[in-house]
């Protein structure tokens, strides 16, 4: 993110540079749409001095052009608040990322909570042992038998409940 908030700050400095010509250049051709004349340009560029003349004795007659600002008011306006604004992204994309990291962290608290609660608890309410007797009064077999409850707010899933018995032919 930072190389290119960097790059079109740059690229801003340097648009402002080429401004003013184009808006004349832009002018110029406005100018000859509306007109049927031709306009020769303002500024001629000469490649070569004609053949006895020289370069500097044709410097010294033109007047001195007054150095153009490398940025006008208004683009140097435009360039700080566009830094200001890059800042301040940055800084808001961060405190978002901050925020998401935090909202991630209590969506697991919050799912671990609702899991505790709101799972089914199974315990067993009443049980009873029961033994069953042969006439002459000996116990020959053991019932067991048990009332489970659920008081969960859930119902439970995949009970599954295991019973084992001892076979044995001594009397008890």
């Amino acid at each position: 993110m930072r190389p290119l908030a960097a790059a079109c700050f740059f690229f801003l400095l340097i648009s402002g540079q080429n401004h003013a010509q184009t808006k004349s250049a832009h002018d110029q051709a406005k100018s000859a749409d509306t007109n049927s004349t031709y306009n020769p340009p303002s500024q001629v560029i000469q490649i070569a001095a004609p053949c006895g003349e020289s370069t500097s004795a044709k410097k010294q007659d033109q007047p001195q052009k007054e150095p153009k600002p490398w940025l006008t008011h208004g683009e140097w306006v435009m360039s700080i608040l566009t830094f200001i604004y890059v800042v301040v992204a940055i800084l808001t994309w961060r405190k978002i990322g901050q925020q998401w990291t935090a909202m991630k962290h209590s969506n697991e608290i919050s799912r671990k909570n609702l899991e505790a609660v709101q799972r089914a608890f199974v315990f067993v309410r009443e049980s009873a042992l029961h033994g069953e007797r042969d006439p002459s009064g000996k116990i020959i077999a053991w019932h067991f038998r048990a009332i489970w409850e659920n008081s969960g707010t859930t119902p439970s899933r995949q009970l599954r409940l295991y019973a084992g018995a001892i076979y044995d032919t001594k009397s008890i």
